[in-house]
């Protein structure tokens, strides 16, 4: 897709979405990884549309553990010498001290069988995050449920905000991540009410597409408000 707003870009090719945050001062920072152990889509993208160096790469931070969003972190950590951030609840699954978390039932089973053939290098992250710090200008929001650790970012100066697999938008419709691959389906609807007041103009999902309106937060509240929440679940 390319440049959201300036400064912001999608890069398409990833599966999983990747995107390239450039601060005022040229320091780049991609948020999420690709399922493909080389992300060639994203080095595509900073030397033949950003015309840029792959070195000013500073920061890769990672919206939460599974696969499609970590597979390529530790190639292209070797290739740029950037830090790694990661909410402190996923850095083990990253580094391979845990395993990961897969899904429950039958859709938990054939991650399980295929694991072997879509595996991770494990890659020690440099910052472990918690809820409130500031990563480069973006702001973690700790989003638990659908991975232990999963996080929004909140660039409180372009009003983005990164919601990894937090929430998806096909263009027409917001969706919660399916319930099949989140560890914890409930705790992950209760988590989205953190993000009900967050001032935002562009919404960036993990998967989908970019929605770019100045009704976005009132839409994503609605959308939250309008959730089936267990509240005796913990």
């Amino acid at each position: 897709m390319g440049e959201i707003v300036p400064g912001v870009h999608l890069v398409d090719g990833t599966n999983a979405n990747s995107y390239i945050s450039i601060d005022d001062d040229g320091i780049m920072t991609v948020v999420d990884g690709t399922i493909s152990p080389k992300p060639t889509p994203i080095i595509n993208y900073i030397e033949r549309e950003l015309k840029t160096d792959v070195k000013g790469v500073k920061l890769l931070v990672i919206t939460h553990c599974h696969v499609d969003h970590t597979r390529g972190v530790r190639w292209l950590k070797e290739l740029t010498g950037a830090n790694i951030a990661i909410h402190g609840d996923d850095a083990d699954y990253l580094s391979g001290i845990k395993a990961y978390p897969y899904p429950r039932g039958a859709m938990g089973l054939l991650f399980r069988l295929s694991s072997p053939f879509m595996r991770s290098r494990p890659v020690k992250p440099d910052l472990k995050l918690s809820d409130g710090d500031l990563v480069g200008q973006l702001k973690v929001i700790h989003l638990p449920g659908h991975t232990p650790g999963s996080i929004a970012l909140h660039d409180e100066k372009r009003k983005v905000l990164f919601v990894g697999d937090a929430l998806r938008y096909n263009g027409k419709e917001l969706r919660e991540s399916p319930g099949m691959f989140s560890y914890d389906p409930n705790l992950s609807k209760t988590s989205l009410k953190k993000l009900i007041g967050v001032d935002f103009r562009v919404l960036l999902p993990g998967h989908g597409q970019p929605m770019v309106s100045s009704d976005a937060p009132a839409i994503v509240k609605e959308f939250i408000q309008g959730l089936n929440i267990d509240t005796n679940s913990r």
